[in-house]
C-alpha cells in the first residue's frame, strides 16, 4: 500500500477554513454555534488521523522491525565496552595502587634519611662546648624537612581520560531527610480520581477541575 504524505484538498480546505474564523461566545445562540464548530473539528480531526493511518502503523511496524534489529548488535557491542572498560579501569587501579605504595616507600626513605640527619646534628650539637655554635647546629636540624617524593603517574593515552565522579544509593530510608523524598504525585492523583477526594491526605489537598468534554 502507497503510504500518504498529503491530505486531501477537502481536508486541507477545511482546516485553513476554521483556522481563519475568529472564535468568540456572546451569548447563548454563539455558544451554541461554537460547540458545533467544536464538533466539526473533531469530525475532521478523525478523518484526519484515519487518513494517516495506515502510514502510521506501516511506518511504526518498519521502524520498529529495524530498531530491534540495530539493537541485536548495539546491545552485544555495548557489552563488549563495558567489559573493556571495566578491564581498563581496573588495571588503572591497580596501577594506580602500585604508584601510591612505591611513593609512601620512597617516601618514608626519604623522611628517615632526614630523620637520621637531624639525629647527627644534634648528637654533634650535643658534644660542642660553644653554646652559641650547638643552638645554630639545632637550629639547622630544625630546619632539615623532608622533601615530598612524587612517583610519576603512567602517561595518558590520547583521546582516553578518566575521571570519578560521586553517586549515592539509599542504605536507610527512615534516616534519609524529608527534602530529599520525591512526592509521587502520580499515586495521589489515581488516588484522588478513586476516592473522589473523600479520604483525606494529611498535607494534600484534593480539588474538582472542570474539563470541557464535545462529542462528535
Amino acid at each position: 500500500m502507497q503510504e500518504s504524505t498529503k491530505l486531501t484538498p477537502e481536508l486541507e480546505v477545511g482546516i485553513s477554513r476554521y483556522e481563519e474564523m475568529e472564535i468568540l461566545v456572546s451569548g447563548p445562540g454563539s455558544r451554541d454555534n461554537v460547540i458545533s464548530l467544536i464538533k466539526e473539528v473533531k469530525s475532521i480531526k478523525s478523518r484526519v488521523i484515519a487518513f494517516f493511518k495506515d502510514s502510521k502503523e506501516n511506518s511504526y511496524r518498519a521502524w520498529k522491525a529495524v530498531c530491534a534489529n540495530e539493537k541485536t548488535f548495539t546491545d552485544r557491542l555495548d557489552g563488549i565496552e563495558k567489559d573493556a572498560k571495566n578491564a581498563v579501569v581496573l588495571y588503572d587501579i591497580k596501577q594506580e595502587d602500585i604508584r601510591r605504595k612505591e611513593q609512601a616507600r620512597l617516601q618514608a626513605i626519604e623522611d628517615e634519611r632526614v630523620r637520621k640527619e637531624r639525629e647527627r646534628l644534634e648528637k654533634h650539637a650535643d658534644k660542642l662546648k660553644t653554646p652559641e655554635r650547638a643552638e645554630a647546629l639545632r637550629m639547622e636540624a630544625e630546619a632539615i624537612v623532608a622533601p615530598t617524593v612524587q612517583v610519576a603517574e603512567p602517561e595518558k593515552t590520547e583521546g582516553v581520560s578518566s575521571r570519578k565522579i560521586w553517586r549515592a544509593k539509599v542504605t536507610d530510608l527512615n534516616s534519609v531527610p524529608r527534602e530529599w523524598m520525591v512526592v509521587n504525585e502520580k499515586a495521589l492523583e489515581a488516588f484522588a480520581k478513586s476516592t473522589k477526594g473523600v479520604v483525606p491526605i494529611a498535607g494534600v489537598e484534593f480539588y474538582q477541575e472542570s474539563i470541557l468534554s464535545v462529542k462528535s
